[in-house]
């Protein structure tokens, strides 16, 4: 089984909020996650949305669904055996509640967690050495500790409620951050390994926009474990020899990793994780139990980035889409071919012009564009919210404003927007035709001449668009040509060259081709508007700047409701002060860190 893109279900605050879902999206939750046969949540036909009754009848159904996801998720899980976890934070008490502590501590499940942490004392974001409910084995030592012992305390009963490793991967020059979010469940037959933008915490399941990927690889038998192992060892050959053969001068330091199993390998040993059943035997040892050909047979890759080390993303990406271009290379035949770079992201770092012509050059085709009968366009939409929409998302709801502190702008060149590279979501100012707006967007309209069908999410409907915007937290690229072939990346990776340089980040890619093979779409739908259109576009207006917090906190808050949390209205459910103080985590830690916004008349 495998689910190449989905989303995350979005906390609903009200009854309005079923009217807002995005009709073209599937959505998973979190704790679906550890049942063996979880439910997606399919989009719903257009064609049933004509009759008021059928509506009625999916609202009835979606209701039911919610009653049985509800319900205790232990009586359908299948028994875990083992758990590795790598996020930016964890929000502890949501976290806990959404394992089946019981069934784990009684089965002996070893679990292993990699969070981001203060390299000179070992500590997370939410503080275990100095907190009551944590019991540590030994103290963090810098340059020397992997892994320390951890028990969290049931404070009331002093019962032990969780074991976990808390891994500390090596940072060898000094700086960078945990930033991958990873988690591979390994149930009796089969293991299951997820890929999202997600952290560890209620509010980026629930409140904030991500996508997921999934995948479960079947455990096989002896016999067959030879034999694909020999698969991949041939696999690994046969690249490296294309790679010997292909413009050695790129110099991919990648390219012997060049399928999913060996880059997830890759990946978990740098992070510094264990084989969870024997540690003195490799994490390969451990992989090796399982069937990675669906991975390898759909030419799906896992995009790492290493701090500190010849294993950057931007350098395996280039390598990956390069070979995709060489493989296809009747993309590059047709002259008057063009091309659509789309990058959402939840967060943009300070951009130098020299770093990001490079990073195009490394993701679109290699054309010689400079040619004179070369009619190829390229071009570039990077997707951020503008003021205008984060005020609109803090004014219909609150704590879903409160919570888009999560999306920074920090570039102070403003790069992209000098060079009118920057779309919102959506078309909130739909009849601004401003001049400047001189799209060229050849891209989009051809799209729009193929077979679309499929693509409900490319339709103009007349809803309102503006009920569907909420923070997006996800970080995806899209690249297509005018035929929609073309790639598709998703996970950690913010717009930055300290994200693709000095961090552990990582995300998924796979061609549109696989897409469409495996989902019967064109292009994966999104909670944006795909592909962008003019009304998109920023203007230099009152609307035309990008979303800045330390600019414009004071229109998700003011002095005096700061020290307040937000009102969730309308909530059913039982422990109404726990979801409120969950959905809004993100918030609540800024302020823990960042008094000096709180202080100002």
């Amino acid at each position: 089984m495998i689910n190449l893109f989905l989303h995350n279900e979005i906390y609903q605050f009200d009854k309005d909020d079923k009217k807002k879902k995005h009709p073209n999206i599937k959505t998973i939750r979190f704790n679906d996650l550890f049942l063996k046969n979880f439910k997606i949540k399919q989009p719903q036909k257009q064609q049933e949305k004509q009759q008021q009754q059928q509506q009625c009848q999916q609202l009835l159904e979606e209701e039911t669904l919610d009653i049985l996801n509800n319900l205790n998720l232990k009586d359908d899980c299948q028994p875990i055996k083992n758990l590795i976890f790598s996020s930016f934070v964890c929000d502890w008490n949501w976290f806990i509640s959404q394992l089946d502590i019981q069934a784990l501590n009684s089965n002996n499940v070893s679990i292993q967690m990699a969070l981001n942490y203060n390299l000179s004392n070992g500590e997370i974001e939410s503080s275990i050495f100095n907190n009551s409910k944590f019991q540590i084995a030994n103290r963090y030592q810098k340059g020397i500790t992997n892994s320390i012992p951890v028990k969290l305390i049931d404070e009331s009963s002093n019962e032990v409620l969780l074991y976990f490793n808390l891994v500390y991967p090596r940072f060898k020059n000094g700086y960078g951050i945990i930033h991958s979010k990873i988690i591979i469940i390994e149930f009796d037959d089969f293991l299951r390994v997820i890929i999202s933008s997600s952290n560890l915490t209620k509010s980026d399941w629930e409140v904030l926009g991500q996508t997921i990927f999934i995948v479960d690889l079947i455990r096989i038998n002896g016999n067959e474990n030879s034999e694909l192992i020999e698969k991949d060892n041939n696999n690994n050959n046969n690249n490296n020899n294309n790679n010997n053969n292909n413009n050695n001068n790129n110099n991919n330091n990648n390219n012997n990793n060049s399928n999913f199993k060996s880059e997830l390998i890759d990946l978990l040993n740098e992070m510094a994780f264990k084989n969870p059943i024997d540690s003195n035997s490799s994490i390969e040892t451990y992989l090796n139990n399982f069937d990675f050909s669906i991975c390898l047979d759909n030419n799906i890759h896992i995009i790492s980035s290493i701090p500190n080390s010849n294993k950057n993303g931007l350098s395996k990406l280039k390598s990956i889409v390069q070979k995709f271009y060489k493989d296809n290379g009747h993309i590059l035949e047709k002259k008057d071919n063009s091309f659509l770079l789309t990058y959402q992201s939840s967060a943009i770092g300070t951009t130098k012009m020299l770093w990001f012509e490079k990073f195009k050059k490394y993701l679109f085709p290699g054309v010689n564009d400079q040619d004179d009968n070369c009619q190829i366009k390229k071009k570039v939409n990077i997707i951020f919210p503008t003021l205008e929409t984060i005020n609109s998302i803090s004014v219909n709801n609150q704590l879903r404003g409160l919570e888009s502190i999560t999306i920074r702008y920090h570039d102070n060149s403003d790069y992209f927007e000098k060079n009118n590279l920057l779309y919102d979501y959506y078309p909130i100012n739909c009849n601004n035709n401003n001049n400047n707006d001189n799209d060229n967007n050849n891209n989009n309209n051809n799209n729009n001449n193929n077979n679309n069908n499929n693509n409900n999410n490319n339709n103009n409907n007349n809803n309102n668009e503006e009920n569907l915007i909420i923070p997006l937290h996800s970080k995806i690229i899209i690249l297509k040509d005018q035929n929609d072939i073309g790639w598709v990346y998703h996970g950690s990776h913010n717009l930055s060259e300290v994200s693709w340089n000095n961090n552990y980040e990582t995300g998924v890619w796979f061609s549109l081709n696989t897409f469409k093979k495996l989902e019967g779409l064109n292009t994966p739908p999104q909670r944006f508007k795909y592909p962008s259109t003019k009304h998109c576009k920023y203007f230099n207006s009152s609307i035309g700047s990008p979303w800045k917090f330390k600019n414009h906190y004071k229109i998700i808050y003011s002095p005096q409701q700061s020290i307040q949390s937000p009102t969730i209205q309308e909530n059913e459910n039982d422990n109404e002060e726990d979801d409120e103080e969950s959905l809004s985590y993100h918030w609540n830690q800024f302020k823990l860190e960042n008094q000096k916004y709180f202080n100002k008349e």
